[in-house]
């Protein structure tokens, strides 16, 4: 029904690359990107259940999906990466 923005699935992506490519202290940026997708994505849902108008409505639950999708990507990724549990 809602696919998420290509931009965001883009960035995840190259973020994703970029930790398969370096052996920093990757967990920590998979944490705060993490933390941070799942900020947006609490937002999102806090910004749903406060809008009451149609078109408002539409663009919320567009929205909420789409920061769903970010936090759930990034977390498997991780999980495949080994880099949480």
């Amino acid at each position: 029904m809602f696919n998420s923005d290509p931009n965001k699935e883009d960035v995840a992506r190259e973020f994703i690359e970029s930790i398969k490519k370096s052996e920093e202290t990757d967990i920590e940026k998979m944490h705060q990107a993490l933390a941070q997708a799942k900020h947006e994505w609490e937002f999102a849902q806090s910004y749903f259940d406060s809008v009451s108008e149609p078109d408002l409505v539409e663009f919320a639950i567009y929205n909420q999906k789409a920061a769903e999708q970010k936090y759930e990507y990034l977390l498997k990724q991780a999980k495949e990466l080994k880099l949480i549990k």
